[in-house]
């Protein structure tokens, strides 16, 4: 118990830096989300499209994220015992498992996104509206997986409000063009889901792009 009274500093680090991660984590999740919302008023089948490709982008965050968090560990211990070396070969392994993930399941999405998503509905409306938004969406696994792979990097040396703010800002500029692209508001064409795919695309980049240039 007296450690723990002692400790008093440790702690408080240990809470915002597990409180930060955990509010970036859920960020992270309502990107897609908003999609699913703002689409609920627009169409059913562009809704129900949507949830299809969504059980698709979960599935490629449980495993990007579990392949950086594995790595985070090795690139957090050699970050306590300053051993550079370590950490830049781990981040190196992370990074390159991740993408090699995300490229598959984008490659396979590419081939078959009518054959993937039958798998997950037998509704022929909700698999068209849904391969026409995976067809866009797509093309940011591999920018996500980028993104996430920095950004646990940067977690495993106590810097985690650059994963804060990047995803924060990458939700408000996805709920902003959907308002835009969705509906076709402020002269913007409507698009429907295709409009929510090119949307949350947009924001990915922007969001891959501020992450690289601070880590550089």
């Amino acid at each position: 118990m007296r450690n723990l009274v002692k400790e008093k500093a440790f702690y408080r680090t240990f809470f915002f830096l597990t409180f930060t991660i955990a509010l970036r984590n859920v960020i992270v999740f309502t990107v897609n989300l908003a999609d699913s919302v703002m689409l609920g008023q627009y169409s059913e089948q562009a809704l129900s499209g949507v949830a299809l490709v969504n059980q698709i982008q979960f599935v490629l965050q449980l495993m990007v994220t579990g392949i950086c968090e594995g790595g985070q560990i090795f690139i957090s211990r050699a970050w306590g015992e300053q051993d550079r070396g370590t950490m830049q070969k781990m981040a190196n392994i992370s990074m390159k498992l991740a993408l090699a993930v995300a490229c598959a399941l984008a490659f396979a999405a590419a081939l078959f996104p009518e054959g993937i998503l039958s798998l997950l509905s037998a509704e022929p409306s909700f698999v068209a509206e849904g391969a026409g938004y995976l067809k866009i969406i797509l093309i940011t696994y591999p920018i996500f997986a980028v993104t996430t792979s920095l950004i646990v990097d940067m977690n495993s040396v106590e810097t985690v409000k650059l994963g804060f703010y990047t995803s924060f800002i990458t939700l408000v500029i996805n709920v902003c063009l959907n308002y835009c692209l969705i509906y076709g508001n402020f002269g913007f064409p409507e698009l429907g889901a295709r409009g929510a795919a090119i949307a949350t695309a947009v924001s990915r980049i922007l969001e891959c792009a501020v992450v690289i240039g601070y880590v550089r």
